[in-house]
């Protein structure tokens, strides 16, 4: 896909590239790779965005730099949604993200995570979730969709995991992003413990949390880069920021 000249309906091969990145990833098998050209990458419709990964197929997404590639939701809904599906196996850091920026995510209707929402699923069992990894990624002016009241607290301005899923982050930069309760960029929560949650060479820069619910400030106001939950092992190695100190919980 390209900002100039994809064409809807396209093939998708270089000499043909698609217009939506929606479209590459619903005509891609698993295995492939969707390269994304370089400039600014605006869809009209919300519905173009929150482009759904159920792990029915492993991707490697990748743009030219996160300096040249950039994905600009302009608020009209999150960019990527891992949807757990008992169907498919679980997306693990084989699926790649890598080389662009995802920017102004704000999910369509109340809900967490700007950018990136990963889910998974628990019983009393057993505990699974997507694990995706980002590489080179800049996420920047993401934030979550609140309303007024407490029940409309969320977390995770710019990714939000729960219920057995969780991200690895390379070479990442997190800016400007924010939640109105917990994780200004990043919130985790119930993840699978058998995995290793890492943000390697990651930089947090003007993150926070707001709370759009002054009543409750003392409660919902929480980790201002990152939010942890019940996690297990996670590793943060040579990353650097503010608010940086991890909320644990």
């Amino acid at each position: 896909t390209v900002e100039n000249g994809g064409i809807e309906g396209n093939e998708g091969s270089k000499a043909k590239p698609m217009l939506y990145l929606k479209n590459a990833v619903n005509a891609a098998f698993s295995g492939d790779t969707i390269l994304i050209g370089a400039g600014t990458h605006t869809y009209p419709n919300p519905d173009d965005w929150n482009i759904d990964f159920n792990g029915s197929k492993s991707l490697f997404i990748k743009g030219v730099s996160k300096d040249e590639t950039i994905l600009d939701a302009e608020q009209k809904n999150r960019h990527f949604k891992f949807s757990y599906s008992n169907e498919f196996p679980v997306i693990d850091s084989t699926f790649k993200v890598k080389n662009l920026s995802l920017v102004n995510g704000r999910p369509e209707n109340y809900d967490h995570g700007g950018s990136v929402f990963i889910e998974g699923h628990t019983t009393e069992d057993n505990i699974e979730g997507h694990s995706p990894l980002f590489e080179h990624v800049w996420f920047r002016g993401n934030q979550t969709n609140s309303g007024v009241q407490e029940q409309y607290a969320k977390k995770g301005g710019a990714v939000f995991a729960d219920q057995g899923g969780l991200a690895s982050f390379r070479d990442v930069e997190f800016s400007e992003n924010g939640a109105s309760s917990i994780g200004g960029a990043v919130a985790i929560e119930f993840p699978d413990t058998s995995k290793i949650i890492l943000f390697e060479r990651t930089t947090f820069l003007n993150n926070g949390v707001e709370p759009t619910w002054e009543k409750n400030i003392d409660r919902v106001a929480r980790g201002g880069a990152l939010y942890f939950e019940r996690a297990g092992k996670t590793i943060i190695d040579k990353s650097i920021g503010e608010l940086l100190i991890p909320i644990l919980k």
